[in-house]
Order: C-alpha cells, then sequence, then structure tokens
C-alpha cells in the first residue's frame, strides 16, 4: 500500500522543480509585479530628475551632441494631443496687440483657431514679473474655453534688455536653467490641452541686441561661452566655427539648434506628446537689404533655415515670420528664396506663418486689398503647404473693420468658407477646442486714427469717426490736431510721413524733426544729399521694430533706407540703392 503513495510523492516533487526552473521563462509572470516607475515631482529638483547629458563640444565635434536625425521613438501615450494640419485649407489666427483679436475677427467675420490674448499673463516673452518663465494655467484654460488653440515658448538671450533673460544657449546645455524649465513643463502638464511650442522666433534677427545692432548673435552666440556677437568673435581671431560642436558650422546656429532640442527633451520628458513644436527660423520681410548689409560688412555669417533646425525628431511645423510693405510686390516674389529653404528640409511638413503683416502706411490710400487678393490665391494654388497663420495687430498692419483689406478677406472667406478654419484637429479629436466654432459677425468699428497727414479723402472714410461733441462743452483739440497747427508751416520734407506716428505714443525720445536733423548730418548720408540737393526724406515711427524708418527720396525713386534707435538717436543701419 505504500508503493503508490511513494511514486505520488515523487511525481509532485518533480513538477515542482520543474516549475522552479522555469520562473525566468518569459511564459511565466513574475512572483510579485515590478515596482512602479518613479512619477516625476511637481517641481523636481536635478536630483530627482537628472538633465539631459550636456553636450559638450569635442574633437570629433559631435562628440556628445544629439545625432541630426535621431530614430523616431514609439508614440509617446499624449501624442493624440498634437495638433495635425487640416486636409485642405488653412487655421486662422491672430495676435491681441490694442485690441488686436476681437478687431482681425470683426473685420473678415469669422472666428479664429489659434490666438495669444492678452490678458495671457505670459505674453512679455514668457515670463513672469519676476524674470521666471511661466505658463499661465488660468489664462490659457481661459483661451481654451473660449474656442482658441494657444501657443508658448521661452526666449532666452545672453544680450536681453530684460537682465532676467540673459541666459546663453550655452547655459541651457549646461543645464543652468532646468529647473525653470522643468517648471513651465509641469505647468504645460497640469493644463493638459494641447497648444503650440513656437522654438526662438528670428533667431537671425534675435534675440534683442543692443539697440545698435540687430544681426550677428544667432540665438546661440559666439565665443567660448556663447556671449559674443559675430563681429565680436572675428575681432577676437575667431572664424566663427571652432569656439563649439562641427568646425565646419557656424557657432550661433549650432548651439542654437542643440538648445532647441534639449528644451524639448526636458518638456517631453514630463509631458510626453501634449506639446505641437514649430520651428520659426528666419523673418521674411522686404527690408532684408540690412541683412545682406551686415553680411556684406561681416557683421553676421549669411546662414540659412537649416543651419538652426534641430531634427525632423523634434518639429512638429515649420514655421516663418513674414511681413511686407512693397505694394509693387507679392507674396511669390518676396518669400521664394525662403520657401526653397522650407522645401530642402521637408515638402511634407505643414507650415505655419506665425507673424504675418502688411505695413499699411507703404500704400497707396492704405489699400492693401489688391495684395491680400493675390495671397489668397498663392495659398490655394501654390503653397498648399501652408496651413495657418497668425495675423500680427499692431497698429500699422492690424487687418481693422470697414477698411478696404477687410473687405478682401470677407469677400475671399464668403466664397471660400470651408478653406479658412476655425477649429483645427488633433489625432484623438476632429475639432478643438470647444466653442471654435462660434459665429462671429462682421462690425465697422475702428478703436484708432490712421495718423497719416496726407491721406486722401478716399482713405479717410475708414478712420475713425471724430470725438463726439456738445454746444455747452466744446471738444478738446487732440494732440494730433495740435501738432498739425504746429507743423503748418514745414518744409515740404516733413509732410509725407510726419503724421504716422501714433498719437498714443507718449514715451518717444525724438520728434521727427529730430530724426530729420540726424539724418541731415550722417556721414553717410551726406553724399546723397550734396549729389541730389533735392532729396526728401519721408519719416516714420514703426511700432513693430520700435526704430525710426526713413526714405531718402529724389522724386518717387527711393536711393536709400535708414533705421534711427529711438532712445539714443543712432542710425541703426541705412541702406544706398546704387
Amino acid at each position: 500500500m505504500k508503493k503508490p503513495s511513494f511514486i505520488i510523492v515523487a511525481l509532485v516533487t518533480l513538477v515542482l522543480s520543474i516549475i522552479a526552473s522555469c520562473r525566468d521563462h518569459p511564459f511565466f509572470p513574475p512572483s510579485t509585479p515590478p515596482a512602479p516607475s518613479k512619477p516625476v515631482p511637481a517641481n523636481p529638483t536635478p536630483a530627482e530628475f537628472p538633465a539631459p547629458s550636456k553636450p559638450v563640444p569635442a574633437d570629433p565635434p559631435s562628440a556628445g551632441l544629439p545625432p541630426e536625425n535621431p530614430p523616431s521613438a514609439n508614440p509617446a501615450p499624449g501624442s493624440s494631443l498634437k495638433i495635425l494640419p487640416p486636409d485642405r485649407g488653412v487655421y486662422l489666427g491672430a495676435y491681441d496687440q490694442f485690441n488686436g483679436l476681437t478687431n482681425f475677427e470683426n473685420a473678415i467675420g469669422k472666428k479664429v483657431a489659434i490666438a495669444h490674448p492678452s490678458y495671457l499673463k505670459d505674453v512679455n516673452n514668457w515670463f513672469d514679473g519676476q524674470g521666471q518663465p511661466h505658463f499661465d494655467i488660468a489664462g490659457h484654460d481661459r483661451a481654451w474655453n473660449e474656442g482658441y488653440l494657444t501657443f508658448y515658448g521661452i526666449e532666452y538671450s545672453s544680450r536681453s534688455q530684460d537682465p532676467s533673460l540673459r541666459t546663453t544657449a550655452q547655459g541651457i546645455l549646461e543645464g543652468k536653467v532646468d529647473q525653470e524649465i522643468l517648471n513651465v513643463a509641469n505647468q504645460i502638464k497640469q493644463f493638459g490641452k494641447p497648444l503650440f511650442w513656437v522654438y526662438q522666433r528670428e533667431p537671425r534677427n534675435q534675440p534683442n541686441l543692443s539697440p545698435n545692432q540687430f544681426f550677428g548673435y544667432d540665438c546661440g552666440g559666439y565665443g567660448p561661452r556663447g556671449d559674443l556677437t559675430f563681429s565680436e568673435a572675428l575681432q577676437r581671431g575667431s572664424d566663427g566655427k571652432s569656439d563649439y560642436g562641427d568646425r565646419s558650422k557656424y557657432d550661433g546656429p549650432e548651439r542654437c539648434r542643440d538648445a532647441s532640442r534639449y528644451i524639448h527633451d526636458l518638456v517631453e520628458r514630463v509631458t510626453p506628446g501634449q506639446v505641437t513644436w514649430v520651428m520659426s527660423a528666419l523673418l521674411v520681410q522686404d527690408a532684408g537689404i540690412e541683412y545682406e548689409e551686415a553680411v556684406k560688412k561681416k557683421a553676421a555669417p549669411r546662414t540659412t533655415y537649416e543651419d538652426f533646425y534641430p531634427g525632423d525628431a523634434y518639429v512638429d511645423w515649420l514655421a516663418l515670420d513674414f511681413y511686407t510693405g512693397n505694394p509693387n510686390g507679392s507674396f511669390y516674389n518676396d518669400i521664394t528664396t525662403t520657401w526653397s529653404e522650407l522645401q530642402r528640409i521637408s515638402p511634407t511638413k505643414p507650415v505655419m506663418l506665425v507673424e504675418f503683416g502688411v505695413i499699411r502706411t507703404r500704400f497707396p490710400d492704405f489699400d492693401r486689398s489688391a495684395w491680400y487678393q493675390n495671397f489668397f490665391q498663392s495659398l490655394k494654388s501654390t503653397y498648399k503647404q501652408i496651413h495657418a497663420l497668425l495675423h500680427w495687430q499692431d497698429k500699422d498692419i492690424a487687418v481693422l473693420p470697414n477698411e478696404p483689406a477687410a473687405l478682401a478677406w470677407r469677400q475671399e472667406i464668403a466664397s471660400n468658407p470651408n478653406y479658412w478654419l476655425s477649429c483645427a484637429r488633433s489625432a484623438s479629436a476632429t475639432s478643438l477646442p470647444p466653442n471654435c466654432d462660434r459665429t462671429i459677425s462682421p462690425q465697422t468699428h475702428t478703436p484708432f486714427r490712421i495718423q497719416h497727414k496726407d491721406a486722401p479723402a478716399e482713405a479717410r472714410r475708414w478712420t475713425a469717426p471724430p470725438l463726439e461733441t456738445s454746444e455747452s462743452q466744446p471738444r478738446a483739440r487732440t494732440t494730433q490736431e495740435m501738432a498739425l497747427e504746429k507743423r503748418a508751416g514745414d518744409p515740404p520734407e516733413l509732410k509725407s510721413y510726419a503724421e504716422s506716428r501714433p498719437a498714443e505714443e507718449t514715451d518717444l525720445s525724438l520728434t521727427t524733426e529730430d530724426v530729420i536733423k540726424i539724418i541731415r548730418v550722417d556721414r553717410r548720408a551726406a553724399p546723397i544729399f550734396k549729389k541730389y540737393p533735392d532729396a526728401k526724406i519721408n519719416v516714420l515711427y514703426s511700432n513693430i521694430y520700435k526704430l525710426w524708418l526713413a526714405d531718402i527720396l529724389v522724386g518717387k525713386r527711393k536711393i536709400a533706407f535708414l533705421s534711427i534707435d529711438d532712445k539714443t538717436g543712432t542710425p541703426v543701419e541705412i541702406s544706398v540703392n546704387r
């Protein structure tokens, strides 16, 4: 009777030993569940959340640097929040200077999809009042609930006129602002909705340098610490390529590119897939001659969009800033060169005009409608890769209700309502955000008067109506009216653009007369007046560039262009048409 029990015991022992030996086989689950991955703390410290490895320039130059085109990772859990381009059409957008968002929507008769409302508390280069990067969760939530997608970005510069922003790209790469960027990333994670992140815009023209220099820092800087301009590095014996990374590439764009990658990796580690990354490398404008002059004088290197591009894995949308003031030009003529640079990078990625504007004061009778009509046609026929635009709404660029340009927009949208879009889409939704398709009724008010003394009657029809008066309380004269009376006896050269400066600008250091005098005595302009004694000077103050802009004219021919810093009275740049 004992023999069967002995056999049973032996069989049980054999089975147990087999199970023990197979415990690590992939078909057998672990005996205890794995420990959960460590959550990212709300405000992680470097010890809790190590920073990405620092790129250290060495020989070979690429040692320690991210690869040019790293392999695509598996889709992140939040990748459904990425903002996708429409199959056809353009997401409308606008900025909000001087009530610009409302004005643009009222002017075109349609709500925009993307906005940067003035109530956002991160509009000042994305920093709060204490100089710390800040993402305004409540403000972006409000915009979302009002039907708008928003965008964000951090713009650092060792040459910023704001001391709180003086961090170099090299400092970013060395991890000196990791905590600041991680704090923002956690604020975005708390926001929890899709948004665009625009890498530092116009890196060839910005960050803002000293008032007298616009080019040559290239976002990343030059010299061993990245705190010099290109010309300063040359004066110290550098070639602008040997102090960082790849010795065949200029250090400024290369550092800028790597800093963009670094910021991307920090943010994605905290909130993967929530942010749609936008690369806006160049400013396209008809004043590009200033950049050409800077290159000629070795104040800046010749760079391309591709020099700043961090790579396909880091960019969802390509972007440009586009401005023009050429009444005889066209979108095609102005954008052709830069567009070819974008095509070399990617002929398929969606493109955004992240700043877009046509300078009203340079058009006869201030009528930009023909230019816009050409632009509409160009987008639909040639530039089908452009799927978003944000109209800059500064005073001399804004589209205002009841002006000719507004009528051109309304006619275009009425003819192609499904091309100009108020709602965007993501991988997880057909339209977003909520209330994105609410109706806007065109209105016909204008919040400020077109400041131009010689505006013809046709143009004056759509300026602001005069202030109300009463017999018992005569209306006080405006600052502009008093200025007109004061300048009634001005020489002809002061009259064409003398009143272009907005009456609201009360903090300017110079007057039109001051600017005329500065130009007359400038050693570079003096030969022009010697050769052309009858040359006239047209002057206006640009709210875009925060500069006085002046044309020297002989008859209708423009001989030279100057820009003058308002605070110092120094000519920033002069270009002469030979």
